[in-house]
């Protein structure tokens, strides 16, 4: 089941392994992922379902650049 990103940030607090947000991620919650304690997220159906899979890519990726500066 879904542990959404409490159940993440908890994960993430309590052990020393590097976690993978995975299932339900995508260009809106991916930086929200990052900032609860993912150190990467793996993003399927939010490029594969796009109209334009490269834009996603692109809008992902930058997201996610900004989170990482800004944490």
């Amino acid at each position: 089941p879904a542990l959404g990103l409490d159940g993440l940030r908890h994960i993430a607090d309590s052990i020393p392994t590097p976690i993978i947000a995975l299932a339900g991620v995508d260009a809106d919650n991916a930086a929200a992922c990052l900032e609860a304690g993912a150190a990467g997220v793996a993003v399927m159906g939010g490029v594969m379902g796009a109209d334009d899979p490269e834009a996603a890519t692109a809008t992902l990726v930058e997201k996610m650049k900004c989170a990482r500066a800004i944490g």
